[in-house]
């Protein structure tokens, strides 16, 4: 006997959203798919984008590609043009049959020209793969006209290198400050370390890099976590720490990248041989205190 829930279409839509993704519910991807299917029924577009992904991965329904695809091509038939950007994404995807890079590009594209939010970012980044720098930053500038967090930090990166733009360190301090501090985008202090802490950009202060590396650190940016360590080693960190070094190595290992691991283990090497029997011991206590607190949250 489906759920009775008097409600508008946007309220069907919203109720089985909420329900498949557990948005303040226990979820229930069955009845969720009842009131998706509800709102649909009605022509309501954003029902059609979510039936259309949940066809396409196979969730709740069985997988479909092709029934996928449709259902979200009629979202854009209503004029919902959110579905552009949804179809690229779903064509970029290299782990099903309907892989084709092409089309997922032009979607991108005919979603950033609709001024759609994550189409803008989108487009600049297949053009900034491509090495179309000057295009990619257009773009990214319009993504950051709707404060997009990734379009900052991607736009502050070609802006610090002085790709497809004149290099330019004051705007790229600007958009790192920004996304880091007003869009609260851990990558946007990340940024802004980085370009205290390269000595080519010229304004290298590496007790202002470390502070900033440490936001991002806490934050769960693994490679911020490493290069804290590695200057608080060298006096940067907290001074009322002096595990500092050790812990936020051990904390960066448990979730670097493969290519990194290498450089993390000789920074803990060097730090371990550094520390007595006994300050080892308190070290890797308040190593493993610092990961189960932040585990939870997703941040090592």
């Amino acid at each position: 006997m489906p759920e009775q829930f008097p409600a508008t279409v946007e309220e069907q839509f919203n109720r089985g959203r909420n329900l498949i993704y557990g948005y303040g519910v226990e979820p229930d991807i069955a009845k969720g798919a009842h009131w998706l299917e509800q709102a649909a029924a009605q022509n309501f577009a954003r029902a059609f984008i979510e039936l259309g992904c949940m066809h396409f991965h196979g969730r709740h329904y069985p997988a479909d590609q092709q029934r996928g695809l449709e259902l979200v091509r009629r979202a854009l038939s209503l004029g919902h043009t959110d579905a552009l950007n949804t179809l690229g994404i779903l064509y970029s995807l290299k782990e099903f049959p309907t892989f084709d890079m092409a089309i997922a590009r032009d979607y991108f594209r005919q979603a950033a020209e609709a001024d759609d939010y994550y189409g803008l970012f989108n487009h600049a980044l297949e053009l900034e793969m491509e090495g179309r720098y000057a295009e990619a930053v257009k773009w990214y500038r319009r993504a950051v006209e709707q404060s997009h967090d990734t379009a900052h930090y991607r736009l502050a990166g070609l802006l610090a290198d002085g790709k497809g733009v004149p290099q330019d360190i004051e705007e790229a301090c600007r958009l790192y400050d920004f996304a880091g501090d007003e869009l609260q985008y851990p990558l946007g202090y990340f940024g802004y370390a980085r370009l205290h802490d390269d000595p080519k950009y010229g304004r290298q202060d590496l007790e202002t890099a470390a502070g900033f590396y440490f936001l991002a650190a806490d934050k769960g940016i693994a490679q911020a976590q490493l290069r804290y360590a590695e200057l608080a080693e060298l006096g940067y960190g907290d001074p009322d720490n002096p595990y500092d070094p050790y812990v936020w190595t051990r904390v960066a290992m448990e979730h670097l990248e493969e290519e990194d691991m290498a450089r993390a283990q000789a920074t803990l090497e060097r730090i371990k041989s550094k520390l007595s029997t006994e300050q080892l011991a308190e070290a890797e206590a308040e190593a493993l205190s610092t990961i189960d607190f932040l585990r939870p949250f997703g941040r090592c």
